[in-house]
């Protein structure tokens, strides 16, 4: 029987995993800085043998990177990636798209935007350099220039699927500049590419219902295949539309349904968070850990959100951490929890204090609007 040994890369993935689990950010860097290290010094050809330390070093890397990213360590982020890429030549190719976010992240901007414009320009098939630098300029709050090179990725890519993640992406852009019929256009298209494009029909109706636009949100619902989903933001729509009777009836068929999957879970947390009810939220998160399912960020701000009903400020601000490190490691460059989340906080907690405390947790606005409201007439 194998022996795990205390200081063997499996135990100090673990190790480093509890430390970030506990707030102990300095902890967990070192911890992962060993892993990486260690790895990185094996002869490429070994590593390249092993499977297992292959996914052991992306792991580490991942999770170091991201923790590296919210300490402002940008330096030994970039020289990390570079490292871990050489390492790694059989199954990554290139360390530019990555190295690239992290210098737009790290302020300098117009490096990291022409190194992944040349990533692009060098490969139309790299569409990970393409969703990198739109991603890009709409963390920076140019999403002008964002439609732009997206406009002109339409006439490069080769196939439907890849036109489908361009027209995604401008969705995403239009939604940023505020315009409704572009994106939602956008949106169709590439739902028409794409028979899976439909699977994130609930980014139309959720963006549709913060926006106003009940009755095309309401178009857009009827696609929803996950029923609780579907009940939750009728619930929503009765509740914008002055109805709070028609919607409790709404949310409390969801929080009393069987929930089988985390979608099913999330959807009665949100419900419970509308009906004033903080408890059953956190017991909803206990069940999902119980399971041994991670949870995703959006099931973390509402944690939050539920901890800060409570008056535990504390508690919530742990749960906003836990969200943004969990962003930091699925997301380039990096994002905060979404607007709609932002709402819901507001909407739920009336304490002024946490209302200040946790804003720079969320996206409060448009970037690319507030970019251009602040631009020098």
């Amino acid at each position: 029987m194998p022996v795990t040994l205390s200081d063997s890369y499996e135990s100090l993935v673990a190790k480093a995993a509890a430390y970030m689990g506990s707030g102990d950010t300095e902890q967990a860097i070192q911890t992962l800085r060993r892993v990486v290290t260690r790895l990185t010094r094996l002869r490429p050809e070994t590593i390249a043998k092993k499977e297992k330390l292959q996914g052991l070093l992306l792991l580490a890397w991942r999770n170091m990177v991201a923790l590296l990213r919210a300490e402002g360590l940008y330096d030994e982020a970039i020289a990390v990636t570079r490292d871990v890429y050489k390492s790694l030549a059989d199954i990554l190719e290139h360390d530019d798209v990555v190295v690239g976010c992290l210098e737009v992240e790290k302020g300098d901007v117009e490096q990291g935007i022409a190194r992944l414009q040349r990533a692009w320009d060098d490969d139309h098939g790299n569409l990970g350099a393409l969703r990198a630098l739109a991603d890009s300029y709409l963390y920076l709050g140019q999403c002008d220039e964002a439609v732009s090179l997206l406009r002109q990725a339409l006439d490069q890519v080769s196939d439907n699927a890849s036109a489908a993640l361009v027209y995604y992406k401008l969705f995403e852009a239009y939604k940023n500049l505020g315009q409704v019929e572009e994106a939602v256009d956008a949106w169709n298209m590439g739902a028409v590419l794409a028979p899976d494009f439909g699977d994130a029909v609930d980014a139309v109706y959720r963006w549709l219902i913060d926006c106003g636009e009940i009755e095309l949100a309401e178009r857009y619902l009827e696609r929803e295949d996950n029923e609780l989903l579907r009940l939750l933001h009728q619930g929503i729509i009765e509740y914008r539309r002055g109805n709070r009777r028609g919607a409790d009836e709404r949310w409390r068929r969801v929080v009393n349904s069987d929930m089988r999957t985390v979608a099913d879970a999330e959807a009665g947390m949100e419900a419970s968070l509308w009906l004033d009810e903080a408890e059953p939220v956190l017991d909803l998160v206990d069940q999902i850990l119980d399971s041994r399912v991670p949870l995703v960020e959006s099931a973390m701000a509402m944690a939050a959100i539920a901890e800060a009903m409570l008056g535990r400020l504390e508690e919530a601000e742990r749960w906003l951490k836990d969200a943004q490190i969990y962003a930091l490691i699925s997301s380039l460059p990096a994002r905060k929890l979404p607007a709609s989340k932002w709402k819901l906080f507001n909407e739920r907690v009336s304490d002024p204090q946490a209302v200040q405390l946790f804003a720079p947790y969320f996206e409060t606005g448009s970037p690319c609007r507030e970019a251009a409201e602040s631009a020098p007439e």
